[in-house]
């Protein structure tokens, strides 16, 4: 600064102010402000320093050094709490506020471990020993304020230069340095500081030894010391680490330099070695000619040649060597060699032999072990050891390979228990070992029985957590469950049990279960229960036969048997020391006493032969498993005795069987075997309608004629015979084979035959339906077929058609359409699909848009009128009924008067009036029409005749629909007929017996239960309508039935007089319960699982569980003469009526829980025989299907008509 006065300006120092005292004066600055030189101070602006210090206060800053009187403040970041420079300042240690940005902010370390330096770095506590170049902070600042750097306080004419000189002797470097009038002071932790003080400014300076201009570190050769006006460096054993430039810098003014230069005592140093384990290691050095001794080290350690791999020499020209002989992993590790205190350093680096070592390995017995390991490329032998002993190839189950990759492997296949121990593979003598521990599979293995003949046995054991098959053996015999008195059974917890019971002698021996190739193994000893059996007695009639045996001492009961007929006379019961004795005495024995006698205690038997001779010649008898025979016998008498013969003509497979022949109670057997003549039979066959099906069989080279049966007749054509050198192959080819095809067919050889079932399945899975149209509407025919990628036509009343026709594939088949787009009534006609030869029909029939329930003009046309005519009449017809249709609002008149109608004609279409209704009735043309009230909420739709040209009449028993829409009815002919909606036959099944009443299994198959026959009960038919196929249930354990049964779940549920019986699908009886009424007829509902019954008795519908329990009783007036019930789609009961005064019903709705009733349908013109009427739900379509006598009436819903 400087200051103007009058004319003339004075300059003071750098550092100082003007003062005035009485004149102009300077002064120091104040220890807050600052003044730099060399800016000039104006006296007439203020008599303050120009500058005011910085103020290290913000996050993180610390005082660095708190400057002078012509410097500002150094701050920088506190690094001892992980601050540091957000922007790097330009001296690493500090930062000038004044001049840049010295903002500090948190930095993170790696982990815990680590910490910041003075120099911002992050460093590890325990490893990382650098030196800093930052001074530490102490108490929140740089060590203290006296200590800090102070150069710009040396004036230049007090800095002083030094002469240096250096002086070595025998390894000591000293430098000695003259710095005038200095005053040592302190020596800190970091570096060495001498301070000098200022004789006119009383200011202390640092002084310090620097190398390469870097600051030399306190060390245990290195010191400092002040002799006189001097300052010595030293250095004791000097290295080659010391070779550099050294100087001394006193307030950062430097000596000049001397350059120390050492001479290395290694001649050649320790080189780093890299080998493979197992090799031999060599390190080698050499020094100059110093005869002083030498020490090796190994991590710090002295090696000596104590150890057993090494060994260290001395050659001629001071070489030395370090040999480790098969060097190891754990010799790894910094080798050091010392002389004379100078080290040479080097490092071994041993790669591991083995790249990937051999594992533990933990099996369960029975289980593969492999022990698998993998070396450097190094092409030696390598061999195997278990516990010490070499492992070859001759081991059983040991198996030793070599893969590519220098991979070694040891597999044990079905590792036993004997297997544990540790395992070793040795390649160059390094070795990589293993343990091999085995679990036993059997945690619980068998144990050795001794039982009692006649008691049960139990084998068990248990096995751990391995979820493979067990077998079990007897004396190396594989034991399955076919044996009668055998049982094995795994329990849970895998516990294997195998039981035997009432243990004979036979099954005396060794027993084994064999698991995963590992077996347990005991032995069963079965004691004899007779110590002396029954022994055979030859007898003359008239004499006594006493048997005899001895047991041991087990007090159960014995029972006496001849020829398997238990005896309760003449036995006696002795107890001895030993057992029991048991006697049967047969006093006066006559021929028919022979037979074979037989005792049982505990199952145990013990049989002999009594053969009682005769007196003289007496008959045989013949026997065929027990059933006697008196045909084809012969009897020869010849000096030795008497032959008799038994001969069996053209025998079959079924003759085959146990023969006997008795005389006297002597018996005597032989078995027949009757080779089958049909070595390979024919084969049921399931095909889709279209292909060809082709039944064949192979016969024994026997060359006699066949004959081909289908459904017992006779069939000549298709027929094949080829020879082979194993006998007759025979075919019977059906091409292009349709449902009706389906059947049982046959072939007969020499009286023997074999037989086989052809099931067609319809190529047609939803055929074409029937469609009733109104003009002008799209009429869309629809069928699905199986999934048979071949072409379709289509055809209208045999014409083929080209035209709207569409094919879609899905997952089930493919769907065919053809649409007729506005359909007029010239459309109406008979549509077929073909495909593969087979046809599916349907007929459309469109109506006019108006006048679909105009009269037909049938009762009004005469033979003598013309086609012109009766069309003209036909038009004003339609016109007259189209004008009275608009003028009433939709609401008919009747078709005679202007009354309302009430009534619909279904034969001619004429809606009534009631007076019209009795003409119409009295009149002899229409006594046979069908007449219904129109307010019913069912509409009558088509009706049709069962009857049939060839089977004639056909009485109704019982009618039920299948959820396609497909009618079934049971007849009384033995037959179940199927009938399409529109009424056309589909199916014919013929049945064994008369049926009565039948219910749905599922969408294919029904129920029939067919009438009883004498001495025989019930029996149940299962009607598979597809297939085609009946199977029955044959003599089902019900002796008293109402003629009413239903299916529900695979049981069925056969009424009496007294309540319902329960059988299951094989004809046994699962539970009955008692009714208080008599339940004539029954339907189930499948949603709420009751079952309403009819109580003719009372007229009632009741409801009850599938327990019996009673739910609702609902009794109408109008339920008079119930006849059959069934359910719709919503749970409600139809029941059909019958008048009291005439031959017609009607049907009531009952709601499903009993509170109200509606009468739908009117007028049902029932049978004279009542019984013979029935009912049942169509869900498909919504409609009421009745069946009397030949006639079956289908009602469909209002809405849907």
């Amino acid at each position: 600064m400087y200051l103007h006065l009058n004319s003339f300006t004075i300059f003071p120092y750098r550092k100082k102010k003007n003062v005035l005292r009485g004149g102009l004066d300077a002064d120091i600055c104040s220890s807050e402000r600052y003044q730099p030189w060399p800016i000039k101070f104006y006296t007439n602006i203020s008599t303050n320093c120009i500058f005011l210090k910085s103020v290290c206060n913000e996050e993180g800053q610390v005082v660095y050094g708190e400057g002078n009187r012509n410097t500002d403040t150094t701050c920088r970041c506190d690094y001892t709490s992980g601050y540091n420079f957000l922007v790097k300042p330009r001296h690493i240690c500090f930062c000038v506020p004044s001049e840049e940005d010295c903002s500090c902010y948190l930095k993170t370390c790696p982990d815990s471990s680590f910490k910041l330096a003075p120099d911002y770095e992050c460093i590890q506590l325990r490893i990382n020993t650098s030196m800093s170049q930052c001074r530490p902070v102490v108490n929140g600042s740089v060590n203290s304020n006296e200590h800090q750097s102070i150069i710009q306080y040396v004036p230049r004419e007090n800095n002083i230069s030094a002469s240096v000189t250096w002086k070595t002797f025998a390894g000591i470097s000293t430098l000695f340095c003259s710095i005038g009038m200095l005053i040592f002071v302190c020596i800190t932790k970091y570096y060495h500081k001498v301070y000098f003080m200022d004789q006119q400014s009383n200011v202390e300076l640092p002084i310090v030894f620097l190398k390469n201009n870097v600051i030399i570190t306190k060390a245990s050769h290195i010191k400092e010391k002040r002799v006189g006006r001097s300052m010595i460096l030293q250095i004791d054993h000097v290295t080659v680490k010391d070779n550099g430039e050294y100087c001394l810098n006193i307030a950062c003014i430097k000596s000049n330099p001397t350059q120390l230069t050492v001479k290395p005592l290694f001649k050649r140093s320790l080189e780093n070695v890299s080998i493979l384990e197992g090799s031999k290691t060599i390190f080698e050095c050499q020094t100059e000619e110093e005869n002083s001794p030498i020490e090796w080290f190994k991590e710090g350690d002295r090696v000596t040649n104590n150890i057993q791999n090494v060994k260290t020499e001395t050659l001629p020209g001071h070489i030395y060597r370090l040999t480790i002989s098969q060097t190891r992993l754990s010799d790894c590790g910094k080798y050091k060699i010392k002389k004379n205190g100078v080290d040479s350093e080097a490092t071994l680096e041993v790669k591991a032999l083995f790249k990937r070592s051999l594992e533990n390995v933990s099996i369960l017995e029975g289980s593969e072990t492999i022990f698998e390991c993998q070396t450097e490329e190094e092409n030696s032998l390598v061999e195997w050891f278990k516990e010490g002993d070499k492992v070859t190839n001759n081991i059983q189950n040991v198996k030793m390979e070599t893969l590519p990759g220098h991979i070694y492997r040891l597999t044990i296949s079905q590792t036993r228990l004997s297997d544990c121990g540790k395992y070793k593979i040795k390649k160059d003598g390094v070795n990589s070992k293993a343990t091999l521990e085995v679990k036993a599979l059997f945690k619980r293995s068998l144990e050795n029985v001794s039982i009692l003949e006649g008691s049960e046995t139990i084998f068990e054991c248990q096995t751990e957590e391995e979820s493979s098959p067990v077998e079990w053996f007897k004396e190396g015999d594989k034991v399955t469950n076919n044996i009668q008195n055998v049982k094995m059974e795994t329990l849970p917890g895998h516990i294997y049990r195998l039981t035997i019971s009432q243990t004979r002698l036979s099954d005396c021996g060794k027993y084994k279960i064999k698991k995963d190739g590992v077996n347990s193994k005991a032995t069963l000893e079965v004691k004899a229960l007779f110590k002396r059996p029954l022994e055979n007695i030859k007898s003359v009639e008239g004499s006594d036969a006493i048997f005899e045996c001895e047991t041991e001492k087990e007090n159960s009961d014995v029972e006496w048997f001849k020829d398997d007929v238990k005896m309760t006379y003449n036995t006696e019961k002795l107890e001895t020391e030993q057992g029991y004795i048991y006697k049967l005495t047969i006093k006066h024995a006559c021929v028919q006493d022979s037979g074979i006698y037989r005792i049982e205690k505990n199952c145990i038997r013990s049989e002999a032969v009594l053969q009682v001779k005769e007196k003289e010649n007496s008959d045989v008898e013949w026997f065929k498993d027990d059933v006697k025979m008196t045909y084809n016998t012969e009897k020869l008498e010849t000096e030795q005795g008497y032959i008799y013969k038994l001969t069996i003509k053209h025998a079959g497979v079924q003759d085959s069987g146990t023969y006997r022949i008795e005389k006297n109670c002597i018996r005597s057997e032989a078995v027949l075997q009757v080779k089958a003549l049909f070595k390979r039979p024919l084969e049921n066959i399931k095909s889709l309608e279209g292909s060809d099906a082709i039944f064949e069989c192979v016969t024994e080279k026997e060359n006699s004629d066949v004959e081909w049966f289908k459904d017992d007749v006779k069939m000549t054509y298709n027929t094949e015979k080829l020879e082979t050198e194993q006998g007759y192959i025979y075919k019977l080819t059906i091409k292009h084979a349709g449902v009706q095809d389906s059947g049982t067919y046959r072939i007969e050889k020499n009286c023997i035959r074999s037989e086989a079932v052809l099931q067609v399945k319809a190529l047609f899975k939803r055929p074409l339906e029937n469609i009733k149209s109104v003009e002008g509407s799209d009429a869309i025919f629809e069928c699905v077929t199986e999934k048979e990628n071949s072409d379709v036509e289509w055809f209208k009343d045999d014409v083929k058609m080209t035209y709207n026709t569409e094919k879609l594939e899905t997952e089930q088949g493919y769907i065919y359409k053809l649409t007729i787009k506005h359909a007029g009534v010239q459309d109406s006609g008979t549509y077929r699909i073909e495909k593969n030869c087979i046809r599916s029909e349907a007929v459309l029939q469109v109506k006019d848009q108006w006048f679909n329930n105009k009269p037909s003009l049938t009762p009004f046309m005469k033979p003598t009128l013309d086609l012109k005519t009766i069309k003209m009449i036909d038009v004003l017809l339609s016109k007259f009924f189209l004008h009275t249709f608009v003028e009433n609002k939709g609401c008919r008149k009747c078709n005679f008067c202007k009354n309302m109608s009430l009534y619909k004609c279904y034969d001619c279409k004429y809606f009534l009036c009631k007076d019209c209704s009795r003409k119409h009735n009295d009149e002899n043309k229409y006594q046979s029409h069908l007449m219904q009230l129109i307010s019913d909420s069912f509409i009558l739709n088509c009706k049709f005749s069962v009857e049939d040209d060839i089977h004639g009449e056909r009485l109704i028993s019982d009618i039920k629909c299948l959820p396609n829409g497909e009618i079934v009815l049971v007849v009384k002919s033995n037959q179940v007929i199927t009938f399409s909606v529109s009424g056309k036959q589909r199916h014919v099944i013929q049945l064994e017996e008369h049926s009565s009443v039948m219910d749905v299994v599922d969408k294919n198959t029904v129920a029939v239960l067919l009438e009883k026959k004498r001495n025989v009960n019930y029996s149940v038919a299962i009607v598979d309508i597809q297939q085609i196929h009946v199977q029955y249930i044959r003599d089902i354990a019900v002796k008293c039935c109402l003629g009413s049964f239903i299916y529900v779940e695979n049981q069925l549920y056969v009424s009496d007089l007294f309540g319902i019986t329960v059988i299951n699908m094989s004809g046994d009886v699962n539970r009955r319960f008692d009714l208080s009424f008599t339940p004539y007829d029954m339907c189930y509902d499948v949603n709420s699982q009751r079952i309403y019954c009819i109580h003719s008795d009372n007229s009632e519908l009741v409801c009850i569980g599938r327990d019996g329990n009673n739910i609702f009783t609902f009794v109408d007036p109008n339920l008079k003469n119930l006849g059959g019930l069934d359910i719709d789609n919503e749970g409600n009961v139809f029941v059909l009526c019958k008048n009291a005064d005439d031959d017609f019903g009607c049907v009531i709705k009952v709601d499903s829980d009993g509170k109200s009733s509606d009468v739908v349908i009117t007028n049902i013109q029932l049978s004279e025989f009542y019984q013979d009427s029935c009912i049942c739900f169509q869900l498909l379509t919504n409609s009421v299907v009745i069946g009397t006598y030949q006639t079956v009436y289908i009602y469909k819903k209002k809405e849907n008509v």
